[in-house]
């Protein structure tokens, strides 16, 4: 008899760190009608993935959600699939925390649902060889790839119609690839177009219809609410799917229980094809972007498609090193946590593991790491992890060793309130700057990186052309703010505090090489950059919550000077009503621009962080104030998103020969 299977996952999540409101939506317009639909239907099988975290949030704002699975887990309507508890992409945390991963959220799935799961999804497709021995040693017995990971294997689309298996250090797992063209038809084409594309898959060898996708796009992608729930779509489909004598809905269980596999594959590092897109550096980028476009519409580009690959995901880490500083910072705190001897580290692998959520770590159409919310979660979950680290086996105050292994050491100066991390060989600047009582890394400012997309941004061109006939978000381009010219500058070195900027004799002097540590203690280090004309030393101290920061610049022949030391502090309210400057009355948002004139004093309030900041300086400045900006895109459209408010205090100075002249500026947190 000819079948099709179709083997349905919803694989659904919410970011570490995502606003209430983003999860209440995603629950109301996504994942409660979805389940509600799916019930009226108990011989439409599927499978679904919901992340730890969002099952955590679920529990307790949505408990229906949870009462739906239940119910339909236990009349085997649903198969849950498991995959890391916080949603890691695998392949860049520790082995050891693979198998924890994956385990956590198998212990969360059997306590709600009394079901342990069997498959694993693989967050944002990344494969690597080296995940299979984690995968199978937490007890998976199959996981779900794109079928283009296949096609660049040289796997052909006809074979394409079950499941593989492969193995890597004697580790076995089964692989199901997923159909790209049911994905860009669920549930975007009409139900009698997608019903009759699964019939025409019938064969008699049972063949396997995969499409594992965001459950969001049932929902709250844009446009499809109304398609999905209003005009009905998804329940036609289900009842069109029911009412085929050619479709069996099935879990992946129900299939590999009656099929065999199809053989043993050896599959490369690869993602989905967008994802090798947006790995790569911004001119790669480009170059690639025009050579798919080119292509796009050939009747050769689907042959030759899988010889078109882009990057890899761990290119991110590189592309973007504020990404490859939370991954060091993360890998540093894992193995830390590892050796600890503490009895009950449950807690603590909580906190470890939501820190290795993979929204943060990158970005392309979709990817949190322009968003400051997102990397404060991950930063949130770090700075707990340390203090409770700290508490336990305290730290010496300074310490000095390469933390974000770029063959380059920095020095960590840090007390039971905050810490700093400077980079002398990177402009001896603050590169992270943690308090602990609100758990927030002031230093996370997203500099302005270059990006492909800008091209598309300075054409302002609007398009919803998906090129095939099937509406795909990654094509759409669309403006959520008016993008100028301006906003699309970038930034060439980090965006770090404490960043001199020395104007000497008209000439700016770059001050963005190796500083040389020339003196430290227990509480304080002094680093030194000599420059033809002037020596400047600053001295790095820290008394309980109050940083400081001492300048001396020295004279070696008579200059005309004007220096500044730029701050960027990544405020979480960002240019929202709860943050505001404070001179010697309230000024305004930090999403403003202001110039003080011969001031030596002021206060940043932040409802959102919890804390005001009180900026003092040993000699009045003229000050700056100023919004850090930077234009992404995500499946909304082109957007600004505020990264850090930008203080920069200037002195103009003259000084002879053998003259010296010293400021201290200190700022003091105090928590509310």
């Amino acid at each position: 008899m000819r079948q099709t299977s179709l083997l349905l996952g919803i694989h659904n999540h919410q970011p570490e760190g995502n606003f209430p409101h983003v999860l209440a939506e995603a629950c109301d317009k996504s994942y409660l009608p979805f389940l509600e639909v799916a019930k009226e239907y108990p011989d439409f099988h599927f499978s679904a993935h919901f992340s730890g975290g969002l099952l955590d949030w679920i529990q307790h704002n949505r408990p229906r959600i949870i009462e739906l699975i239940a119910e339909m887990v236990g009349r085997g309507q649903i198969e849950m699939i498991g995959a890391g508890d916080h949603e890691p992409v695998l392949a860049i945390i520790p082995q050891e925390d693979r198998i924890g991963q994956i385990k956590a959220l198998n212990t969360r799935t059997e306590d709600l649902f009394n079901q342990t799961p069997q498959g694993a999804w693989l967050t944002e497709r990344v494969w690597e060889a080296t995940v299979v021995p984690a995968l199978a040693k937490a007890d998976m017995k199959f996981v779900m790839v794109d079928d283009y990971h296949f096609f660049c294997a040289g796997y052909e689309a006809n074979q394409m119609d079950g499941y593989y298996h492969t193995e890597e250090d004697g580790h076995q797992i089964d692989i199901f690839p997923i159909s790209e063209a049911l994905r860009y038809r669920l549930p975007f084409a009409p139900v009698h177009e997608a019903v009759a594309y699964l019939e025409s898959l019938a064969s008699e060898d049972d063949h396997a219809a995969v499409c594992f996708d965001d459950g969001e796009k049932f929902g709250i992608w844009p446009e499809t609410y109304d398609w999905v729930y209003n005009q009905g779509w998804l329940h036609q489909f289900m009842q069109a799917v029911c009412g085929s004598e050619l479709i069996q809905a099935k879990t992946f269980t129900e299939y590999r229980a009656t099929n065999r596999s199809k053989g043993i594959c050896y599959l490369p590092t690869t993602s989905y094809i967008e994802m090798g897109e947006w790995s790569l550096p911004p001119k790669s980028c480009e170059k690639y972007e025009q050579l798919i476009q080119k292509h796009r519409h050939d009747e050769s580009y689907d042959y030759f498609k899988p010889f078109l690959r882009g990057g890899i995901w761990k290119n991110f880490l590189v592309k973007y090193p504020e990404s490859g500083w939370m991954h060091k910072r993360m890998l540093k705190l894992s193995a830390r946590l590892s050796q600890a001897d503490i009895a009950d580290k449950t807690d603590l692998y909580d906190m470890l593991y939501r820190a290795q959520a993979n929204d943060a770590f990158w970005h392309g159409m979709f990817g949190g790491l322009y968003h400051p919310h997102l990397r404060r979660g991950l930063y949130r979950q770090m700075l707990k992890l340390e203090s409770a680290l700290d508490e336990h086996s305290p730290r010496v105050s300074f310490e000095s060793f390469d933390l974000d292994m770029d063959a380059q050491d920095e020095s960590l100066l840090h007390n039971d309130q905050q810490q700093i991390v400077v980079q002398a060989h990177a402009g001896g600047i603050i590169r992270e700057w943690d308090l602990y009582a609100v758990s927030h890394n002031l230093g996370d400012a997203l500099r302005r990186h270059p990006e492909a997309y800008h091209a598309q941004a300075r054409q302002g061109s609007e398009s919803n052309d998906g090129g095939d006939g099937l509406a795909s978000i990654h094509d759409r381009v669309s403006f959520i703010h008016e993008i100028s010219p301006e906003d699309l500058e970038t930034d060439s070195h980090a965006r770090g505090s404490a960043t001199d900027l020395l104007v000497i004799n008209g000439e700016t002097q770059d001050c963005h090489g190796d500083y040389q540590q020339v003196a430290q203690t227990d509480d304080a280090f002094t680093l030194q950059l000599d420059l033809d004309d002037l020596q400047l030393q600053k001295t790095f101290s820290l008394q309980d919550t109050i940083l400081s920061v001492s300048y001396q610049l020295s004279a070696k022949a008579d200059v005309e000077l004007s220096f500044t030391s730029q701050w960027n502090l990544a405020m979480p309210s960002c240019d929202g009503p709860a943050g505001c400057y404070h001179n010697t009355e309230a000024l305004g948002g930090f999403g403003e621009v202001y110039e003080l004139c011969d001031s030596a004093s002021l206060k940043l309030t932040d409802d959102v962080l919890q804390a005001n900041i009180r900026l003092n300086l040993s000699q009045a400045a003229n000050i700056k104030l100023s919004p850090l900006r930077t234009v992404s895109r995500s499946e909304a459209g082109f957007e600004k998103i505020m990264q850090a408010a930008v203080i920069e205090p200037t002195w103009t100075l003259n000084l002879s020969k053998g003259e010296s002249w010293d400021v201290v500026i200190s700022f003091d947190i105090e928590a509310y």
